[in-house]
């Protein structure tokens, strides 16, 4: 299992339709695979934002999906995209005992 973290930074103008851009994403990708995003907003840094998805099973097929409702969903609330940046982990296996 992964985790997909993307951060961009927001135009303080074309931040209320960039927040409603972002909220349609994360509900797209909810109705599309189940897995539920959230939202945040770095504290001290308005207009800093992230989405976070955990439990990713196919993180490939998952980062094509947002690609593709992200172009989407931006182009049709903003005349320019933010930049977006994805990030994946993986989870690392558990430690085994110390013998």
């Amino acid at each position: 299992m992964c985790e997909v973290y993307v951060y961009y930074r927001l135009d303080p103008d074309s931040c209320p339709h960039a927040l409603i851009a972002a909220r349609q994403v994360i509900a797209d990708i909810a109705a599309a695979t189940g897995i539920a995003g959230h939202l945040l907003e770095k504290q001290g840094q308005p207009g800093l934002l992230m989405e976070i998805y955990r439990d990713v099973s196919d993180p490939a097929v998952f980062c094509q999906l947002l690609q593709r409702f992200a172009a989407d969903r931006f182009q049709k609330q903003m005349a320019i995209q933010p930049d977006r940046h994805v990030e994946i982990f993986r989870h690392l296996p558990p430690e085994t005992a110390m013998q």
